[in-house]
């Protein structure tokens, strides 16, 4: 694929207030396949700030992403190929506050909130009475908090914190424990409630170098617990290992590179065999384990022009049965491999003002 971005921003300081408007603009363009993506972002935040030890800051943004007839692994037609939909472009205006402050000599406290409502595209097929978890839309809304605490030295930082979410669905019912029904459609008995996830990550973190060091490098270990708040069907927990290395051979080139590992475990009531659901490829509880990783370089060549490039990798695997037509579920033709090895790579010019 080709792809093209910009990205600029207003900025207006004055005394003790700051008004910074940022936009971005993207487009994708896929060679092959009907993947292409627009995205556009346009933002406010108003900060306030009384000397380095306390800034205030409100945020408003809004952000699209376009992905037209993209093909849905949903809609299967009857020689194989996809059907295409438009269902997973969406906007999402957002709201939220930071609260940044140096109580004490060294020790940094941070305090952010927002608030987040997802509006998805509706494919012309969802059926919100006759068929109402199927091409479910992914509207939603996600209350976000997330407080730190950060001791600083000449080259280290050390500290934690914890990042939480409540997370309402629009349109995706909560499921029972095991066997994952909702009861919901036409003529049927009282739908479950809709869905709500409530999430809490702990998390540990080390910088060891400064920003324009040579050598610098990050660790962060975070353990999340999510709650289905219904019945647990999506209740998991999840490792959250994590490490950036920067690396800057030269003055005009630096290297980046990044792993994370995000290892999670369900509940006992996220799955049950028996009736339609097969047994698990291993184990008594669902797992999905997947690693990530990136390794991109800067080559600045002038002052406004640099050399970019990159490769990233998204390894998943899980012991959740794949679909497989007419078998599971028994009732569609759905025909998806759960495990899934992905990587991009990419190479261009950037031009910053």
């Amino acid at each position: 694929f080709m792809e093209t971005s910009a990205d600029a921003q207003l900025d207006f300081s004055k005394r003790r207030w700051r008004i910074r408007v940022p936009i971005s603009a993207a487009r994708r363009q896929a060679v092959g396949t009907d993947l292409n993506e627009n995205r556009g972002r346009i933002g406010a935040a108003v900060r306030y700030h009384q000397g380095p030890t306390l800034k205030l800051t409100l945020r408003a943004d809004l952000a699209g992403r376009q992905r037209p007839n993209w093909p849905d692994q949903y809609q299967p037609n009857p020689d194989g190929s996809l059907n295409g939909t438009d269902r997973f472009s969406r906007w999402s205006p957002e709201l939220g506050f930071d609260v940044a402050a140096v109580p004490l000599k060294q020790q940094h406290v941070q305090l952010e909130y927002s608030f987040e409502r997802f509006d998805y595209r509706q494919d012309p097929a969802f059926a919100a009475v006759d068929a109402p978890t199927h091409l479910v839309p992914g509207d939603r809304t996600e209350h976000r908090l997330h407080l730190s605490w950060l001791h600083t030295t000449s080259v280290w930082k050390l500290g934690g914190g914890a990042d939480a979410k409540l997370e309402q669905s629009a349109f995706a019912f909560s499921r029972d424990a095991g066997t994952g029904r909702t009861h919901a459609g036409a003529g049927g008995a009282p739908a479950n409630p809709l869905q709500e996830l409530r999430s809490v990550e702990p998390f540990l973190r080390a910088t060891y170098g400064r920003i324009k060091d040579r050598f610098r490098i990050n660790l962060r270990y975070g353990f999340e617990i999510n709650d289905d708040t219904f019945q647990g069907y999506y209740s998991y927990t999840e490792h959250h290992p994590s490490v950036l290395l920067s690396l800057r051979p030269d003055s005009k080139t630096r290297l980046k590179l990044r792993a994370a590992l995000y290892w999670r475990r369900y509940g006992a009531n996220s799955y049950a065999v028996g009736g339609s659901h097969p047994a698990l490829d291993y184990g008594d509880r669902r797992v999905v384990h997947r690693g990530t990783g990136s390794v991109n370089l800067e080559r600045t060549l002038t002052s406004h022009w640099a050399l970019v490039g990159g490769v990233n990798v998204a390894i998943s695997r899980t012991n959740f049965p794949d679909y497989m037509p007419g078998v599971f579920p028994s009732t569609r033709n759905f025909n998806i491999d759960w495990d899934s090895d992905n990587w991009q790579a990419n190479a261009g010019v950037e031009w910053r003002y």
